[in-house]
């Protein structure tokens, strides 16, 4: 899904976060989280929310938000979710009765629900183009042209493949080295940090001659 040109004035930020795992106990030994058990974990992730993002923001959620959790729990986390817009992107564990197609937490809490969100964003006078998914992509819409793949699923897994591969792929998910290095509360990423990466793979070099010289598009 395609929603157009953010531009980022202050104090707008574009936030994004993923695999959060609320309620998911096993997570906790998976992801090497720092909590004694799922409601310290739980906890902390209604209190980052809370805490860290403002009703000026635009917060894109990029899957994997909760794990075996009701309705009523999930409506009160993502309220106190409290940006002007809020973008979901379907992660592998998002497919079931909480995010049906007619449901209140689709229908009301989210701005869009989708599987790939693509847009624009002005950033510093700079336009970027940006795909969002959930798994990480090998190819994706205008990655010649120097659009950029933010992505989660791999809990710092990729982490290592990313920073080798010329491509402009980034895992901003919890667990990963960048959330864990740039996080808001451990648990969301600004995307001006995400530019400050990416720019140090390309050395300063602007996305579209990087990608025109060093990426290869299938």
């Amino acid at each position: 899904m395609k929603i157009g040109t953010i531009v980022l004035d202050e104090p707008k930020r574009l936030l994004f976060m993923s695999d959060l795992h609320y309620g998911h106990k096993n997570i906790i030994k998976m992801g090497n989280r720092p909590f004694l058990d799922v409601e310290g974990m739980n906890k902390w992730i209604s209190k980052s929310l809370s805490e860290e993002i403002k009703k000026t923001d635009i917060v894109i959620d990029l899957g994997d938000m909760f794990w075996k959790t009701s309705e009523g729990e999930a409506i009160e986390l993502i309220s106190n979710i409290n940006a002007g817009t809020r973008y979901k992107v379907l992660g592998n564990h998002d497919y079931r009765d909480l995010w049906s197609s007619d449901g209140f937490i689709r229908t009301t809490l989210f701005d869009t629900v989708c599987d790939i969100l693509e847009f624009k964003v002005i950033l510093g006078g700079v336009k970027y183009k940006v795909v969002c998914s959930h798994y990480p992509l090998l190819s994706w819409n205008h990655k010649s042209d120097g659009s950029i793949n933010i992505h989660g699923h791999c809990h710092g897994n990729l982490d290592e493949f990313n920073k080798n591969s010329p491509d402009l792929r980034l895992d901003i998910g919890v667990d990963s080295i960048f959330c864990k290095q740039y996080g808001l509360g451990g648990i969301v990423v600004d995307f001006k940090n995400i530019i400050e990466q990416l720019k140090i793979k390309t050395g300063g070099l602007d996305f579209m001659t990087w990608a025109q010289t060093k990426c290869t598009e299938l």
